[in-house]
């Protein structure tokens, strides 16, 4: 019988990262461990709220003057095109999502002596 072996998934992956990082920064400004406990534990919970997968499609009518292959290519392009646009977009509102929260557990910290 063959042993299975679990990978991570990669919002597993990510949140590890992004915990070394907040470890790093976290030590570095000399929290207490409480506090460094607390906001690891709270910003863990909000990082799992923000893996989404989104999906979208769109149907679009062409002329019927282009053929299949030429439909398929301006479907290509206008895809690619929306993924980087998108992607570039999401990231950087959750960014701004993730540190105005990381904010908010930091002060909330402090107001409650932690």
């Amino acid at each position: 019988m063959a042993e299975i072996v679990n990978f991570p998934t990669k919002s597993v992956r990510d949140w590890l990262i992004v915990e070394r990082a907040l470890n790093d920064i976290l030590s570095q400004a000399r929290v207490s461990p409480a506090a460094h406990a607390r906001i690891i534990d709270r910003m863990k919970a909000f990082y799992s709220t923000l893996d989404n997968d989104f999906t979208f499609s769109v149907n679009a009518s062409f002329p019927h003057n282009i053929t299949e292959a030429q439909a398929a290519s301006l479907v290509s392009q206008i895809g690619e095109k929306l993924v980087v646009d998108l992607s570039e977009q999401l990231h950087a509102f959750t960014y701004k999502l993730f540190v105005e929260r990381l904010n908010v557990e930091a002060e909330l910290c402090g107001a409650l002596g932690v």
